[in-house]
């Protein structure tokens, strides 16, 4: 299992890294903040999981079930 924070700054305590990404830093530009994100998982992570999740702040996740699947 793993968890990791996509943010606009790196707080070690809550494992959040700045991820930049080109545009605004505004909702319309999701599309380029979920490429930068993906990129970095790729480069990073790959080979360390099965499966990845992308959520947002508007999400809720059951954990249990996501193991179950």
């Amino acid at each position: 299992d793993g968890f990791h924070v996509a943010s606009t700054i790196t707080d070690r305590s809550i494992d959040s890294v700045n991820m930049p990404h080109e545009g605004e830093e505004e909702y319309q530009n999701m599309w380029q903040k979920v490429r930068t994100m993906w990129s970095y998982v790729y480069v990073n992570y790959y080979d360390s999981y099965d499966w990845f999740h992308i959520g947002g702040d508007d999400m809720y996740v059951l954990v249990e079930n996501l193991r179950l699947y």
